[in-house]
């Protein structure tokens, strides 16, 4: 149920911002490697979605 971080979100923009101003590459290899320990354990949007129509579903019938 891990997010596939690096699929789902194009990074690019910030890690281009970040080396270009004032953040060496190493320093922008550890956020990366940061942001991915603590956002990997999230869902994934159509897993997100599944779990909400279910629960959607189960609230409307009383079968929670």
């Amino acid at each position: 149920m891990a997010t596939k971080l690096l699929q789902n979100i194009n990074w690019t923009p910030i890690f281009k911002y970040l080396d270009k101003n004032f953040a060496t590459k190493q320093d922008v290899a550890n956020l990366k490697e940061e942001l991915v320990e603590k956002i990997s354990h999230l869902p994934t949007k159509e897993e997100y979605y599944s779990t909400m129509d279910k629960w959607m579903k189960a609230t409307s019938t009383h079968d929670i």
